[in-house]
């Protein structure tokens, strides 16, 4: 049996913020010197983002007024988990309505999670259970602190729970709330992690009907370099979870990516010639980049990659699902392969071949 993704639901917060925006917060609040600023300016610019979503108001502010962030102080982590678990199961739901338009909670089978931003128990999938009425019984799995590429463990794991059942109706959400961990504090990895970052949360439904508009997942492949365990990193601090990101990532993804994607497409019957499309997790424009130079791939061919970045920037996990939305929107793409990527910490390298049917 083929398992599909039949649906895809997203969602952002209400706030959307440009990065400019963005950089002027982060100068006002953070105590940078006049070369420091110029550099950040220069970071926010090369972006390629142009607007992001938070949960927070404080971007909204044009003064060192106190909001979350410097509310009486740096917020400790217990508070920020607890924003996470006011502010989460709201995004979740808000895209799961919009997964499951027309079809019935009831009929869901099972419920797997995505998350690498906050955590508590009883945890968010008993509150989806909870606020969409669905069977107490739904069998759940939550996938936690695996970073951008947590969505793809969750695509195995409802292939092989569709494989082995015919009336399975698996429900994938992932939220991320990342802006919750931006820090006051002059940092270099954190000034370049918190110029990428932003909130979003992203459903799909996973089943074994296979109609128009769908992907069949066909096949991945994962591999770890672990020369570059120290150049991405998500670890939990004293205020907040501290991410270490290095310009080293793209340099380690461009020099193996061509390597790990023919052992993906070893497992198909076809090569990288007939790929119709690719959905390449945006982590970031150097990496975008990266990959393009790896594969020989063109902008034009990496476009909706390039266009969640410029509009959401890097919502971790959720970011992949908005990128093949995005895809199935597209109604001048003909069906056909998709090659599909996203990384995370390990150096984590997860890759995906879908269809677009």
């Amino acid at each position: 049996m083929t398992a599909y993704i039949n649906e895809i639901g997203t969602s952002v917060p209400n706030a959307k913020i440009s990065q400019s925006t963005i950089a002027t917060y982060m100068k006002q609040h953070i105590d940078f010197s006049q070369k420091e600023s110029h550099q950040l300016d220069v970071i926010y610019r090369a972006s390629g983002i142009d607007y992001r979503h938070s949960v927070l108001s404080d971007f909204h502010q044009t003064s060192k007024a106190q909001d979350f962030m410097k509310c009486p102080s740096e917020p400790n982590l217990n508070n920020r988990m607890k924003l996470y678990e006011i502010e989460a199961p709201v995004l979740a739901i808000q895209s799961i309505l919009e997964c499951m338009k027309g079809r019935d909670m009831k009929d869901l089978t099972h419920l797997i999670t995505v998350s690498c931003t906050g955590i508590y128990a009883p945890g968010i999938d008993l509150d989806i259970i909870d606020q969409l009425k669905m069977h107490s019984n739904i069998q759940r799995t939550a996938i936690n602190f695996m970073g951008c590429y947590g969505v793809f463990n969750a695509l195995k794991l409802a292939k092989s729970i569709c494989e082995a059942s015919t009336s399975a109706q698996v429900l994938i959400v992932s939220v991320e709330l990342c802006t919750l961990h931006f820090q006051s504090k002059n940092d270099k990895f954190l000034n370049l992690s918190q110029a990428l970052f932003s909130d979003g949360a992203a459903s799909c439904l996973v089943t074994n009907e296979g109609n128009y508009d769908t992907f069949s997942i066909d096949q991945f492949h994962c591999d770890v370099l672990l020369e570059g365990k120290n150049e991405m990193s998500w670890k939990i601090g004293q205020h907040a979870f501290d991410m270490i990101l290095t310009l080293e990532v793209a340099k380690l993804i461009e020099k193996n990516t061509k390597s790990i994607v023919s052992k993906l497409l070893d497992k198909v019957p076809f090569d990288i010639s007939q790929i119709s499309h690719y959905a390449l997790h945006p982590g970031g424009k150097s990496i975008l980049k990266a990959i393009e130079f790896s594969l020989n791939l063109s902008k034009e061919q990496n476009k909706h990659a390039y266009h969640i970045l410029k509009n959401y920037g890097n919502m971790s996990s959720a970011t992949i699902l908005f990128v093949l939305k995005k895809l199935l929107e597209d109604q001048s793409q003909a069906k056909g392969p998709v090659l599909s990527m996203a990384f995370g910490p390990g150096l984590t390298i997860e890759t995906m071949i879908l269809t677009l049917k």
